[in-house]
């Protein structure tokens, strides 16, 4: 069985997608989180009913900006993966054929 990170382009093409998940849906939060402020001047104090929301908001924006610089990491190694595969296969392709010239066997 091949695992994904074996497939490097495979893989980088199916972790594209959960990045521009992640980052519309931290956008989403952020638009939230600002309606909430401008309702209150800033930020909801403790004692008032937005505030459960708001604090929530504060934390699903955080663990959304933690999740898209992971994305974000996966995506850079599996582009460096994908990136050192390409170069290893023109080296290959570039290396010349030599053969033994007293047994007629190729290098």
């Amino acid at each position: 069985m091949r695992s994904g990170w074996l497939i490097p382009q495979v893989a980088l093409e199916l972790s594209q997608a959960p990045e521009r998940f992640q980052a519309d849906h931290g956008a989403l939060f952020e638009q939230f989180r600002a309606r909430i402020e401008q309702k209150s001047g800033g930020g909801p104090r403790p004692d008032e009913p937005l505030f459960g929301d708001y604090a929530t908001l504060r934390l699903e924006g955080a663990d959304e900006r933690e999740e898209m610089m992971w994305c974000r990491w996966v995506l850079q190694q599996l582009e460096q993966a994908l990136a050192s595969r390409r170069h290893d296969r023109q080296s290959r392709e570039e290396e010349p054929f030599h053969i033994l010239p007293e047994k007629g066997i190729p290098l």
